[in-house]
């Protein structure tokens, strides 16, 4: 009935206030007992729709026949169809087990009788099972049995004698509910007791039982012994199997727990929070492959519902199904946007980063940031990403961006580098270290990354053929930067090295043009180169003593004509009287 509630309360309502309930024709020619309980038969499930009702009918016939108006008030077919007519139901059809409640409560029956009947699947005849429910508390069940007949009157003969025999702990099974209301839990028990070797099927008076156990804080493994007692009889009680997972819950016996659970789940499988709570057990206890099978059917079964496919979005991740997990996760994104938090934005990236989706995981990142402009690590995460999927420019922003937030961002500075290194941006990479450096970066990671452009450069002007001045001349400020920054002696000595090679060739490139050009500046220059590789090459040695070993008698062997060149071309021009007239 819960999604036809709104509509039968006030025909309900309308209906009790117009008199008191139609009786049957057995029942109206004597006046009925006020003080007897109310009991209402519901259409019985069944293949056949006309077999449920006529059934019901039966039922309802037989149970007033055998019992004394005395003693039960039975709700007749005519006040039960008005009820359902005035609140748009279908008569013909069995309810739900929530519509048969709500319908019993307006109908302000004790209790009410659910069941099935259908044609035998064996031989002819039919079989039915009945249950009976308190009406307050629909989780009340006390089963009455499954019988066979040769015909729907002998199997609702059967279900009214299982029900006489019910019937006859009424009182007692009130009483005891009384007694524990009012804290009488002795006397509660003692009632229970009492009505148990009366009835010794009774499943709802051992609940009672049960619960007074529970609020005397009896020890859980007596809870269980009833409760076992209770699924003995009914094995889908839902209020038996919950003590148990409680009493489980307080022996920390977690494998039973979970066991219960699952019986729980079974005996009640369109429960939402129940399955919540499952799946949450198996998770915990590492039981991943049972928790995603409930888990998914639950999602499947209610499309739709946040709760639990975020639930099912925290499965997936946890089992590293990334690729459902992604669609799980853009899903349930649109279904509500309070879904995106910081761990959605977490693990949606690190599940697109495992299955090596950069592109897809920087635009999550983006996303991220977008919503949380003011943390810093996400723009490091996404600058980072997006350097991952090749998009340099945009990973430097989002780097830049991450400092303007917090100038004390861990890493990004570094990571400015390395991107514009990777860029071969040099010029800007050369920038960009400075304000490391005076960041406080740490200054051998600095100069590794200069000496990185530096070993690019002199590879290409040393591989050069032939080799040119603009080449060698772009290798001088990254070396010469690496060196003054690095303090780590393999970076010094290879910084050194490219230095002296560097200079050592301008110097031989420059020399012939000076010579031909005459100039002093252009000697003066290269006797500098010179001055320089023989400094620089014994330092590098290390690097490359070979190479050393082979230019510096070259740099000795030059240098004594550079100084000539200097002399030569450097000299200050004679005054015409010091020139001496030919003899």
């Amino acid at each position: 009935m819960v999604r036809h509630q709104f509509r039968v309360i006030a025909p309900l309502a309308i209906a009790l206030l117009g008199g008191f309930p139609a009786y049957s024709a057995a029942q109206l020619t004597r006046p009925p007992n006020p003080n007897a309980p109310m009991l209402v038969v519901v259409t019985f499930k069944s293949n056949d729709k006309k077999v449920g009702v006529d059934f019901a009918e039966t039922v309802r016939d037989r149970i007033t026949g055998d019992i004394s108006y005395r003693d039960l008030q039975v709700q007749s077919k005519a006040n039960i169809d008005a009820t359902l007519q005035a609140s748009g139901y279908d008569m013909t059809a069995a309810l739900t087990p929530g519509d048969a409640n709500l319908l019993a409560k307006q109908l302000r029956a004790d209790e009410y009788i659910e069941g099935t009947i259908d044609k035998a699947t064996t031989g002819a005849g039919f079989t039915g099972s009945a249950w009976l429910v308190l009406t307050f508390d629909q989780n009340q069940i006390q089963p009455l049995g499954t019988f066979d007949g040769k015909n729907q009157g002998d199997v609702a003969s059967q279900i009214s004698k299982a029900y006489q025999a019910a019937h006859k702990v009424f009182d007692e099974t009130k009483a005891c509910r009384g007694d524990r209301r009012e804290s009488k839990y002795n006397d509660a028990m003692s009632v229970a007791a009492a009505g148990i070797a009366k009835y010794p099927k009774s499943t709802l008076l051992r609940i009672c039982q049960m619960a007074t156990m529970v609020d005397l804080k009896k020890p859980p493994a007596d809870v269980i012994k009833v409760a076992n007692d209770i699924l003995a009889l009914d094995p889908k009680s839902k209020v038996a199997l919950q003590a148990e997972v409680d009493a489980y819950d307080a022996l920390g016996d977690k494998d039973n727990k979970i066991k219960t659970l699952s019986n729980l789940l079974a005996a009640d499988p369109t429960n939402i929070k129940l399955q919540q709570t499952v799946v949450y057990e198996l998770a915990q206890s590492g039981k991943y492959d049972v928790a995603i099978k409930i888990i998914k059917k639950a999602y499947d079964d209610n499309p739709g519902d946040a709760a639990i496919t975020k639930l099912y979005w925290q499965l997936l991740y946890a089992t590293k199904d990334f690729k459902t997990m992604e669609k799980i996760g853009d899903e349930m994104a649109k279904l509500d946007t309070a879904f995106s938090d910081t761990t959605y934005f977490d693990r949606t990236i690190d599940a697109y980063k495992s299955d090596s989706q950069y592109g897809k995981a920087a635009e999550i990142a983006a996303h991220a940031t977008q919503k949380y402009p003011r943390r810093a690590d996400y723009w490091v995460q996404r600058g980072q990403l997006e350097l991952r999927a090749g998009q340099t420019k945009a990973a430097v922003v989002s780097l830049k961006r991450a400092l303007d937030i917090d100038p004390k961002t861990e890493g990004a500075r570094l990571l400015i580098v390395s991107s514009l290194v990777d860029a071969n941006e040099y010029d800007s990479a050369m920038v960009a270290m400075h304000e490391a450096i005076k960041a406080g970066e740490n200054a051998d990671r600095i100069g590794a990354f200069a000496l990185a452009m530096a070993s690019r450069l002199f590879k290409v002007a040393n591989d050069a053929n032939p080799k040119t001045i603009p080449l060698w001349q772009k290798v001088i400020p990254y070396a010469s930067y690496a060196d003054s920054v690095s303090a780590d002696r393999t970076s010094k000595n290879t910084a050194k090295f490219e230095l002296g090679v560097s200079h050592y060739y301008l110097a031989t490139l420059m020399y012939s043009d000076v010579v031909a050009q005459k100039s002093c500046d252009g000697a003066k220059q290269v006797q500098d180169y010179l001055l320089d590789a023989s400094s620089e090459l014994p330092v590098g040695g290390a690097t490359n003593p070979a190479a050393v070993n082979q230019l510096m008698p070259a740099i000795t062997q030059m240098a004594s004509a550079v100084d000539q060149a200097v002399k030569v071309f450097c000299a200050p021009p004679k005054k015409p009287e010091d020139v001496k007239k030919k003899p």
